[in-house]
């Protein structure tokens, strides 16, 4: 098994940024897709909601765009398994767009 990868970024196709939990080339879990504002800065946070259920939250601009986890059938297989968090400015071509963004990383302990 490879790794988890929670990817969050800007497109420059309309309606198509946001984030998601994937392996690989699948995608695990998308967010509720947005369209960015030319000149707007986003930043966006992923979170730990459960690590033991291995469930995720994502907002952007303080506003959550979704959850994500891995479903219980699979969780064992994704138990061990390190995860990423990635982020960037993205375009059908896969070059950059213009754009500002920041990304942080949020993990909550579970008590």
């Amino acid at each position: 098994m490879g790794s988890l990868m929670l990817v969050c970024g800007l497109a420059t196709v309309d309606g198509s940024s946001g984030c998601m939990l994937r392996t690989g080339q699948d995608i695990l879990c998308q967010t509720k897709l947005f369209a960015e504002k030319t000149g707007t800065s986003y930043t966006f946070r992923a979170g730990v909601l459960d690590p033991d259920k291995m469930t995720f939250r994502f907002l952007v601009n303080g506003a959550a765009i979704g959850d994500c986890a891995v479903s219980a059938a699979d969780l064992s297989a994704y138990k061990d398994v390190n995860f990423f968090l990635m982020a960037g400015l993205n375009a059908p071509t896969f070059t950059t767009a213009a754009g500002s963004y920041n990304i942080d990383y949020l993990a909550v302990e579970q008590r």
